[in-house]
C-alpha cells in the first residue's frame, strides 16, 4: 500500500478482528482508495453491517459459481425479489432480548451477508432445505436475473456453454485485434518502464555521471592535440576510444535488465503479453536516455562537435546496449553476463581498431 498500486488485492484482511476494528480498517482502506483512485478487491467473511457498507460491489460465490454480482445496497432487495427476504435487524444485547416479542425473536436477526450464507453454505444441506431453498435455487434465480441485463458483470460457465455463435461474435467486438493488442501492450509496458526508471534515479544518474566523467577526461586530451597534420591519427584515436569507452559502459544496464527479465518471464507465462511488445517498449524507453547521455558527453568536448559525430556515437551506444542485453538474456547471472559482455565489447572494439589500422597502412 506504500506504493499506491492501481489495483490492491486483499485476502481476508479483517480476519481476527472484532466488528469495530474490522469496520475501521475497511473504512480507512475505502478512504485511501477514493483519494488515490485505487481499485480494491477483497475477500471477506461474515462482515458486520457497518463493514459491509464500506464496499460498493459484492460478488458471492458457491462451488466456484456466481450467485450474486452487483451493488451492496441492492443485496437486501435481491433477496426480497427472490422471495426470501432478510429478517428484521435487531442490534440488541442478548440480555435485552426478553423485551422483544416472541414473534419478532423467531425471525432472522442478522445482516444481509449472514442471510446469504444460509443459502451459499453447502456444508449443512439439511438446514438449507429446511428453509425451503438451496444454493442451486439461488444460483438459478441469479441466472434468471442476468438474462434481463444488457451485459452481465461476470460471465459464468453455464452462460458460456449456452452461448450461441451470435453471442460469441458479439463478445469478439470488444476485443482488440493483433495490431491493437500489440500497440496497447507496448504503451502499458513503456509507461511502466518509464515509471520504474524515474524511481531509480541513482542507477541512471550514476550512468550519466560515468558518461560525463569520460567526456571530461577525453576533452582534456583533445584540447592538447593542436591542429597539426601529424595529430590526425591521435584525433582518430580519441574518436575511437570515445565510442569504445561509452560502449563498454553499457554493461551498467545489466542489473536493471535482469530484474525486468524475471518479471517478463512470469508475466508472459500468465499470458499477459508476448516478447515483441516487451522488446519494443524497452527500446523506446531506453533510446531517449541513451541519446541524452550522448548529447551530454558530446557537449563536454564540443571542440569538434558536429551532428554527424553525435549521430554515429548514439548509434554505436545503442548497438552496444542491445548487444549487452542480448548477452544478459542468455546469461541471467549478473557476474557471468558482466564478464562475457565486457569481453565481447573489448574484443569487438579491438577488432575494429585493428581493421582501421590495416586500412591505413
Amino acid at each position: 500500500m506504500v506504493t499506491y498500486p492501481r489495483i490492491l488485492l486483499l485476502d481476508e484482511v479483517t480476519s481476527g478482528l472484532d466488528s469495530t476494528s474490522a469496520k475501521e480498517v475497511m473504512s480507512s482502506i475505502r478512504t485511501l482508495a477514493v483519494a488515490e483512485g485505487m481499485i480494491v478487491l477483497a475477500t471477506i467473511h461474515q462482515p458486520s453491517l457497518e463493514t459491509l457498507a464500506q464496499f460498493i460491489n459484492l460478488l458471492m460465490l458457491a462451488e466456484g459459481k456466481t450467485c450474486y454480482s452487483g451493488p451492496v445496497e441492492d443485496l437486501e432487495g435481491y433477496f426480497e425479489r427472490w422471495g426470501k427476504p432478510v429478517g428484521k435487524f435487531v442490534c440488541i444485547l442478548s440480555t435485552l432480548l426478553l423485551f422483544v416479542p416472541s414473534s419478532d425473536r423467531s425471525r432472522d436477526q442478522h445482516t444481509p451477508a449472514e442471510h446469504a450464507m444460509n443459502f451459499l453454505n453447502n456444508d449443512f444441506i439439511d438446514s438449507n432445505e429446511s428453509k425451503g431453498a438451496s444454493v442451486h435455487d439461488l444460483r438459478e434465480y441469479y441466472l434468471s436475473t442476468i438474462k434481463t441485463r444488457d451485459a452481465p458483470l461476470i460471465s459464468t460457465e453455464d452462460e458460456l456453454e449456452d452461448s450461441s455463435p451470435d453471442d460469441e461474435a458479439a463478445d469478439e467486438l470488444g476485443k482488440a485485434g493483433p495490431l491493437g493488442t500489440l500497440f496497447w501492450n507496448t504503451v502499458v509496458l513503456s509507461e511502466r518502464s518509464s515509471k520504474n526508471y524515474s524511481r531509480n534515479l541513482l542507477a541512471y544518474g550514476v550512468r550519466a555521471g560515468m558518461y560525463g566523467g569520460m567526456g571530461l577526461m577525453l576533452a582534456t586530451i583533445w584540447i592538447r592535440l593542436g591542429h597539426k597534420d601529424s595529430t590526425i591519427n591521435d584525433r582518430l584515436s580519441v574518436h575511437f576510444y570515445s565510442v569504445a569507452f561509452l560502449a563498454f559502459m553499457s554493461v551498467a544496464g545489466i542489473p536493471g535488465f535482469l530484474e525486468e527479465r524475471s518479471v517478463y518471464y512470469r508475466e508472459t507465462k500468465n499470458g499477459l503479453y508476448t516478447t515483441l511488445p516487451f522488446l519494443i517498449s524497452n527500446t523506446l524507453v531506453n533510446m531517449p536516455f541513451l541519446f541524452a547521455c550522448t548529447v551530454f558527453f558530446t557537449l563536454i568536448w564540443s571542440a569538434y562537435g558536429g551532428d554527424r559525430f553525435l549521430a554515429f556515437l548514439f548509434l554505436a551506444i545503442l548497438v552496444a546496449e542491445s548487444q549487452v542485453l542480448v548477452i544478459a538474456a542468455f546469461l541471467p547471472v549478473f557476474v557471468a553476463a558482466l564478464a562475457i559482455s565486457a569481453l565481447y565489447v573489448v574484443f569487438y572494439n579491438a577488432r575494429t581498431k585493428i581493421a582501421d589500422s590495416v586500412k591505413q597502412h
